[in-house]
């Protein structure tokens, strides 16, 4: 095996990370093993995997079963085209996923990751308007500082300036809703906010601008009940009920992206379940294969496959080499398989309560700002315990919580001057406090580091500190 120093420099040789900038990267550790909710390096320290790699995995890492799983399927059926051939595991996993959602949702359309899952519906939406007489709903309503993916169609209906901005002139046709979450950072905390009032000041926002561009719109697409990629921003349940009553009154189709929130990160197997709503569309990925093996659905109605009936100009021109592969639908049983064998659900609630305990009595800690939770997910903002004010982004607050936490063994991966936990379901209650008091350690550190070091001076470098930090 190669040593860490070797890894590291032909990584910056040659390897291009997501989400990085090469020029300001420091070298990464060089993960080589994976167990449970633990990530070994090459040096054997090990990190506490608070963000599931990327709130992938939902049981740990190297489940017996999944392992097993994947390992028999390899041995009998690895792939086939997907376009003229069907095989067991993909259609009994659409009938056993089918159980568990709203009887409406019957059509499932596979692909391989959450931003395909994304384009699939996006394009359905806009075919099924076209092949149904009306061809100019052609554009998009989507929260701002939403986050669907990275293809261009999920840039189209993403409100990320940051990460999407230079991609405008790419963009088709969509327009932003107000979301209906609380501003951050604030120094009250929001907690769990599911399953308060809508915020009407947000929804005659969204009713007004829905009912004005109706006749144009094909589809409104939201992350529900937690914009996730902005922040860990959860926000009423109510604002989904009242969405999915206004967009059938108006023919605009309702698309949710459950990528991350599916397969039960929100406290319930998906999302919409505690919304009580049915949607047009629900794109599913991430722990879909209990993040084994990279695999999507696209989910909808028989109203809308109905629509795609009839040669040639109604057919869904649409497809991925890798469109249903055996294995990944293999692991994707075996999670469902765990789910059901261990009571999943069930014995994750009392930690899952633990864990919101312990954040809320975070609040009003001095370097800590708005405090929020739902599920497995929690996030807290990162504030001056001086001034009680957000700090300056040039000083990188979330980036150097984050080297101090592997040196902790922790990941604690940051949304710009955001801390969040994704964690795991398989998560129990005394890794839960290791990892929280951890965190609380390394952010309370670091806050007081900050603050000693002072202002920003003119020439935008903290005063008594490195440039480069």
């Amino acid at each position: 095996m190669q040593k860490r120093i070797e890894v590291q420099k032909i990584d910056h040789q040659l390897l291009w990370h997501p989400f990085t900038q090469r020029s300001s990267a420091f070298p990464p550790p060089v993960i080589v093993k994976a167990r449970g909710i633990k990530l070994w390096d090459t040096e054997g320290h090990w990190y506490y995997d608070t963000i599931s790699s990327w709130w992938t995995s939902v049981h740990g890492h190297g489940h017996p079963a999944l392992v097993r799983a994947v390992s028999r399927q390899i041995k009998r059926l690895d792939h086939v085209n997907f376009s003229g051939f069907t095989h067991p595991l993909a259609t009994e996993l659409s009938r056993r996923l089918y159980l568990r959602l709203p009887q409406e949702l019957s059509r499932f359309f596979y692909s391989d990751d959450g931003s395909t899952a994304v384009e699939a519906a996006i394009k359905l939406a806009f075919q099924y308007h076209a092949n149904t007489g009306n061809p100019q709903k052609t554009q998009f309503a989507h929260f701002e500082n939403s986050y669907h993916g990275d293809t261009l169609g999920a840039v189209g209906v993403s409100g990320l300036d940051d990460f999407h901005a230079p991609f405008e002139k790419l963009k088709f046709s969509s327009y932003r809703l107000k979301a209906p979450v609380r501003p951050v950072p604030t120094t009250s905390c929001t907690l769990n906010p599911v399953g308060n009032p809508c915020p009407e000041d947000v929804w005659r926002d969204s009713e007004t601008r829905l009912r004005a561009e109706a006749d144009r719109t094909a589809a409104v697409i939201v992350e529900p009940l937690i914009q996730c990629v902005a922040g860990m921003l959860p926000y009423p349940a109510e604002y989904l009920k009242r969405l999915e009553k206004l967009c059938k009154e108006l023919n605009i189709l309702v698309i949710y992206d459950e990528v991350a929130t599916g397969f039960g990160r929100t406290g319930t197997f998906f999302a919409l379940d505690q919304a009580g709503t049915v949607p047009d569309f629900l794109c599913l990925a991430k722990g879909l294969s209990g993040g084994v093996l990279p695999l999507a659905l696209t989910v909808t109605t028989p109203q809308i496959s109905s629509a795609f009936e009839g040669f040639p100009v109604r057919t869904f021109f649409h497809g991925h080499s890798y469109t249903a592969n055996p294995i990944a639908c293999a692991a994707a049983l075996a999670s469902l398989d765990i789910f059901e064998r261990k009571k999943v659900m069930e014995k994750a609630a009392p930690v899952r309560k633990l864990f919101h305990e312990i954040l809320a009595s975070w609040c009003g800690h001095a370097g800590l700002g708005d405090v929020r939770f739902l599920g497995h997910i929690g996030a807290v903002d990162l504030i001056s315990p001086l001034t009680r004010t957000s700090w300056d982004a040039r000083l990188k607050a979330g980036q150097r919580v984050y080297r101090k936490s592997l040196e902790k063994g922790l990941v604690l991966r940051p949304l710009g001057d955001t801390i969040y936990w994704f964690l795991p379901l398989s998560v129990r209650e005394k890794d839960l406090g290791i990892i929280m008091q951890r965190s609380l350690d390394v952010i309370t550190g670091v806050m007081e580091e900050l603050s000693k070091e002072g202002p920003l001076d003119g020439n935008n470098t903290p005063s008594g500190s490195p440039r480069d930090v």
